[in-house]
């Protein structure tokens, strides 16, 4: 009986016999043939990714204010949540209405019920009524204090017999 044994079917592998130097060889070649193509196609993406980021933009800021226009007057249906549909209106008129709704005083006894209008004004006003309450103290602290020292000095000069 006689066994033979083939060392190429231990040692090869799917390229066949290969000599130890030329299976590093190759596994170097291989590895740099990955990571290039893997850098590569990252810089591809990098680049495609930049260059229509540039290009949108550039769309953008060329059609921006023709889009603008067409969705401020383009008219659309509301629906409730209860899905009722409202009258067509378009976003400019709910704008105005919005706006006009906001800059009208309406004070409330709560201050959570009250626009930002209503609460500017108010705060204004606090404001002012404070700078004027101090300006009226100071002159009314003033005024009594110059009433009280003439008072003095009158009734003093009386009781002292200077004037009559």
């Amino acid at each position: 009986m006689k066994i033979e044994i083939d060392l190429n079917d231990i040692l090869g592998d799917g390229y066949g016999a290969e000599t130890l130097g030329d299976s590093v060889r190759r596994q170097i070649v291989e590895s740099l043939q990955r990571d290039i193509s893997r850098d590569i196609r990252n810089k591809i993406n990098e680049e495609t990714a930049r260059i229509m980021n540039d290009e949108l933009q550039k769309a953008l800021k060329d059609q921006m204010p023709a889009l603008l226009a067409d969705v401020m007057n383009s008219e659309y249906q509301p629906v409730s949540s209860y899905g009722e549909k409202g009258n067509s209106t378009t976003f400019r008129a709910e704008l105005i209405k919005a706006v006009a709704k906001e800059c009208t005083y309406a004070p409330s006894s709560s201050s959570y019920d009250e626009n930002a209008f209503t609460k500017g004004i108010k705060l204004i006003v606090e404001e002012q009524m404070k700078i004027f309450k101090k300006e009226w103290d100071a002159k009314i602290t003033d005024k009594f204090r110059a009433d009280c020292l003439t008072y003095a000095v009158g009734e003093l000069s009386k009781r002292l017999g200077l004037t009559k």
